[in-house]
């Protein structure tokens, strides 16, 4: 059934057929107007299980189409998480709004989550889970779960102290089949696997996939239980940060939905990266000038220019790549063994790829004329190693930004820049 003949159908029965992720795939393939037309439409109990599955975009838009009050009664009924990442895509003025039309109740479970960074756990973290105090029995345990309405975030039991410090872990299949007389403390794993509430996203996407979780308890300084992190939650919040990043290596800045943006919003995004990158080609062409003479006195150097520039860009490209990548795995890398790492086996390759530029350029035009482009190409090889092995370090521990918003552009130039000027110094000295 065609997209448009389907939303016939849904309007004509004003009842959903499909599920509420495919009918949101459905509503995202319409223009921005259409489908806050369509959402209008859709009855509250449906609504409440299709906006989780729209894209960010979207919920933006919708969100805004509405009354403050009519979203406060909206998002009252979604879970908290969710709740918090509709209420962050919106203008300060709005949110304040939205929020002001909650009940007190679920206002201050609301500002209290909003407290905690995007992309941390506690920036992911649900407070729906279920937790009871050491001392209860299972049989209590069970009784208080069965009266509970919404059991979707029942994944573990949750035993704590007297101080709300998180002290055990207690599984629904081990819950069962204890004796029902038998307190929780004696039947709980005490080992507990717990990430602090300001841990990074991508350090609880490795925890939930290393040890198998569901779901993943988040604590305080002090080791009070705050709130969960659902498997599920981790893996979108993930999938959306990587995709930020990507758009701001690549020099994009980040858009929700690139096929709905105005081409204005497409060229801003785009703009600011090409000026910063036309200011470093700029001096490129300075540089270049600058070895006119050179250029002039062995015309075959041009040539050569485009790969050196690119095998060096090449090289930084995958280094910054790892580098990033290790220091979202490992918040603790060893920088100095790493760094080590990284120069060794950018010597390796560089010497292999210099090797095999010699051997063509010697045979075409003399061994003078090989040594500068094996000798150049070795050299800029090994500079753009270290210079994208070291800047998002730099970023990461000295300077508090995030190294994925920034290498990309900045690296790409200073590799270039860099490569030309070893490239003509090098051929001034040996030719």
């Amino acid at each position: 059934m065609k997209v448009h003949e389907y939303l016939r159908v849904f309007r004509e029965r004003r009842k959903i057929m499909l599920r509420p992720a495919e009918f949101a795939r459905i509503v995202e393939r319409l223009d921005a107007e259409e489908r806050v037309r369509v959402l209008r439409s859709i009855p509250l109990e449906n609504l409440i299980e299709i906006i989780p599955e729209l894209s960010d975009r979207t919920k933006h838009f919708f969100f805004l189409s509405i009354s403050s009050k009519q979203s406060a009664k909206i998002i009252s009924l979604l879970p908290p998480d969710e709740r918090v990442d509709i209420l962050q895509l919106l203008p300060s003025n709005t949110r304040l709004r939205i929020i002001d039309n909650l009940d007190e109740k679920i206002r201050k479970e609301t500002l209290s989550l909003l407290k905690y960074e995007p992309f941390t756990a506690g920036g992911l973290m649900t407070t729906q889970f279920v937790a009871f105090h050491k001392s209860m029995k299972v049989k209590d345990a069970i009784k208080i779960i069965r009266k509970r309405k919404k059991k979707h975030y029942i994944y573990y039991i949750y035993v704590i102290d007297d101080e709300g410090k998180l002290i055990g872990i207690v599984s629904m299949r081990d819950l069962l089949l204890a004796k029902s007389n038998e307190k929780l403390e004696s039947i709980m794993e005490k080992n507990v696997i717990k990430v602090l509430y300001s841990s990074p996203a991508r350090e609880v996407v490795r925890i939930i996939k290393d040890n198998n979780l569901l779901a993943l308890p988040v604590v305080d300084g002090d080791g009070r239980l705050l709130g969960i992190v659902t498997a599920d939650d981790a893996m979108e919040a993930m999938e959306s940060e990587a995709a930020r990043e990507m758009d701001v290596m690549a020099g994009v800045s980040p858009l929700e939905n690139v096929v709905g943006a105005k081409v204005i919003s497409l060229a801003k995004a785009r703009l600011p990266a090409l000026l910063f990158g036309l200011m470093g080609t700029i001096l490129m062409v300075y540089i270049v000038g600058s070895f006119e003479t050179t250029l002039q006195k062995y015309l075959p150097l041009a040539f050569f220019m485009p790969l050196l520039v690119y095998l060096s860009d090449a090289t930084g490209t995958q280094s910054e790549s790892m580098t990033i990548r290790a220091l979202a795995l490992d918040p603790h890398l060893p920088l100095l063994k790493y760094i080590l790492k990284q120069l060794k086996s950018g010597l390796m390759i560089s010497s292999v790829v210099a090797l095999f530029c010699f051997i063509f350029a010697s045979v075409v035009w003399g061994i003078k004329f090989g040594m500068a482009i094996g000798l150049s190409l070795f050299l800029s090889m090994n500079f753009s190693n270290l210079i994208a092995s070291l800047l998002p370090i730099v970023y990461k521990r000295l300077l508090k930004i995030d190294p994925a918003g920034i290498s990309g552009p900045l690296d790409t130039i200073l590799s270039d820049i860099s490569t030309l000027v070893i490239y003509f110094l090098v051929a001034s000295l040996l030719i």
